[in-house]
């Protein structure tokens, strides 16, 4: 006897939404995300960039190649953080070597030929600064900068012209606070560039003397958030040119590295910095420097929240 079988085939409609693609893709290619980059910027250590995550370049590539579709939506993935110089590990003839690549045009699946491929760039970790203004004009888009520099090269020539530039920065870590160059402190007026979106601001100062900090001649009017510390052994240090600038909005004070960074008090910390709630230490015996010369333990009567190292206490 015959037995006939019928094969049935089953067909499944593979067609989702782009909003649906995006959500599984970023799951599966896990780039780097805000808030890993934010926390690097508030950190005291270099290395903390070690810490990062390292996305799953693999999938990201084989998923650009798959489809047009997976193109556009991988490749922002791909490129939101950079090093400088570039460690990608992975060579990919679309992804940029260099900081002069990031000018090229984006591939034709986009169908947008005045973008490139720095329009994707979120996140950047610059160490080579003669190429920072290459840099950062090619990516108009960053958010998050971190710039290492180091005791040997304070000064960084328009760097605030280029940081005025990125409408979209709301963090920037300068390692060293750029001193200003002689012709900047001669006592005429020069124009102040405006960085109207930086919520955080990580510094290493120097000195309290405004006409020797670059970021004293900025604009920051929405400032949420200051992280200084200092390499210098100077405990007559406190920042006090900075905060007295833009203290008005702080909300969030903290202090890293080596104790050469001396805490203001009551009632001068209060004026400059109203707003403040919460203030960040190594720990509590911070909170009574000052005190064996008669100086007041208190700091601020408005701070609710202050985090020593890894504990946090609240009132």
């Amino acid at each position: 006897m015959k037995v006939e079988r019928s094969i049935k085939t089953m067909k499944f409609d593979l067609e989702f939404p782009v909003e649906i693609w995006r959500i599984i893709l970023y799951q599966a290619c896990n780039p780097v995300t805000e808030e890993e980059v934010s926390n690097i910027l508030a950190s005291s250590q270099r290395q903390s960039l070690q810490s990062l995550h390292e996305p799953d370049y693999q999938s990201m590539l084989s998923l650009i190649l798959t489809c047009r579709t997976f193109t556009k939506l991988v490749l922002p993935f791909l490129l939101r953080f950079i090093q400088i110089p570039f460690l990608n590990p992975l060579p990919y003839h679309g992804l940029p070597k260099s900081s002069s690549t990031l000018t090229l045009p984006l591939p034709k699946a986009f169908g947008t030929p005045d973008r490139c491929y720095g329009d994707f760039v979120r996140y950047i970790s610059i160490g080579k600064l003669h190429h920072l203004s290459e840099t950062l004009n090619s990516c108009p888009n960053v958010s998050h900068l971190i710039i290492h520099g180091n005791q040997f090269m304070r000064h960084i020539p328009d760097i605030g012209i280029m940081l005025s530039g990125l409408k979209s920065l709301v963090a920037l870590h300068m390692p060293e606070c750029i001193a200003r160059l002689p012709h900047v402190r001669d006592g005429s007026i020069h124009p102040r560039h405006s960085l109207e979106n930086l919520k955080l601001l990580h510094v290493k100062i120097h000195t309290d003397n405004p006409d020797y900090l670059e970021v004293c001649s900025w604009e920051i009017p929405n400032l949420h958030r200051v992280v200084m510390g200092s390499d210098l052994a100077m405990t007559s240090v406190t920042g006090a040119a900075i905060l007295q600038l833009y203290g008005q909005s702080l909300q969030s004070l903290s202090f890293v590295g080596p104790r050469f960074v001396r805490i203001l008090k009551a009632p001068l910390l209060e004026s400059f910095c109203p707003l403040l709630t919460h203030l960040q230490i190594e720990s509590p015996d911070r909170l009574l420097e000052g005190t064996e010369h008669g100086e007041s333990s208190i700091i601020h009567h408005g701070v609710t929240t202050v985090t020593f190292a890894a504990m946090t206490w609240e009132s």
